[in-house]
């Protein structure tokens, strides 16, 4: 009788044993599956949002016809600068050697400054005109190549195709305040460079800089002298800093 206590004991012990290791084979899974959870898969659809600040030089360099031997030239820098906010949709291609290729298209609409300068010229007859910008909204088709630093850290060049609507007012104080405003849309290219982190599960926040050109656009201004025409040809810089936020599908 006593050899069977023992025997049974034994038997308890064992199973109790067990299932120790049992516990603790399924924590060491449970574990291994919670920290692959947490690796975000970087390729496929996300969308996201985003604001900043943006520095514009919109730069005109027109001419008066008429008044003076060789058209007058004129000038004058506007400063467009003022804050932004956007949205984004894109799809990104993640490869083996953590190298991240991406597509998106991107709306951003600005609360820009609408400054306005004299323009100067060396024909004070002609002169006192002035000019006004604001930027209003731009349209972008961009590419992405970037490197997966680690599981949560992505760094990124992204540059392509922008189109940004421009308010331009020219006002002629010759004779009285007459006002002739032109809006048009502005074709360009854009470069830039950021960094994006994975904060939580499926979401993740950037750090962007942007340089867009958006070239020359001639303009017919005829309000601008009293004989002939005036034509602007605005020269459109800008550098913009964001942030945002993306999730990830």
């Amino acid at each position: 009788m006593p050899s069977i206590q023992i025997q049974t004991k034994s038997n308890r012990i064992n199973f109790k044993s067990s299932q120790r290791l049992g516990v603790a084979a399924l924590l060491a899974v449970a574990s291994s599956v919670a920290i692959a959870g947490d690796k975000m898969n970087w390729a496929g659809p996300y969308v996201g949002i985003n604001t900043g600040y943006t520095w514009v030089n919109d730069k005109d360099e027109g001419y008066a016809h008429g008044k003076c031997e060789g058209g007058c030239p004129a000038s004058a820098s506007n400063h467009a600068n003022g804050s932004s906010i956007g949205a984004d949709i894109g799809y990104n291609f993640l490869f083996k050697n953590n190298l991240l290729l991406g597509i998106q298209t991107e709306f951003k609409s600005y609360n820009a400054n609408k400054e306005s300068n004299f323009i100067s010229s060396s024909d004070s007859t002609v002169f006192p005109q002035q000019s006004n910008s604001s930027f209003e909204n731009k349209f972008s088709f961009l590419g992405k190549i970037g490197y997966l630093v680690n599981d949560k850290t992505l760094a990124y060049v992204k540059g392509g195709w922008a189109n940004a609507q421009i308010k331009r007012d020219y006002t002629n104080y010759l004779y009285a305040a007459v006002i002739e405003s032109h809006k048009s849309w502005q074709d360009g290219w854009t470069l830039g460079v950021g960094s994006e982190y994975n904060f939580f599960q499926n979401l993740t926040a950037k750090l962007e800089y942007r340089y867009t050109d958006l070239g020359s656009k001639s303009i017919y201004a005829s309000n601008m002298v009293t004989d002939s025409s005036f034509t602007q040809t605005q020269n459109t810089r800008q550098n913009e800093l964001n942030v945002g936020v993306a999730y990830h599908f």
